[in-house]
């Protein structure tokens, strides 16, 4: 699948994506990433979207996360 998991959050410049990882069929395991927040990022609700890609297919969604 060369699945990849990506997250970006524009208000504070943060963007990562993880390294290529395949799902089988009967996999209930997750994939976690954790992106750094910089020290001096602005307290507040900032936009968050977070896209799962892969080699024929491409999922995203947008959320809230708040920073304090």
């Amino acid at each position: 699948d060369n699945l990849k998991l990506s997250v970006y959050i524009p208000d504070l410049g943060v963007y990562y994506r993880s390294n290529s990882f395949d799902l089988n069929d009967g996999d209930n395991g997750g994939r976690y990433l954790l992106p750094y927040i910089p020290s001096n990022a602005a307290t507040g609700w900032h936009r968050i979207w977070v896209m799962l890609s892969g080699d024929n297919q491409r999922d995203y969604m947008f959320d809230w996360i708040y920073v304090g």
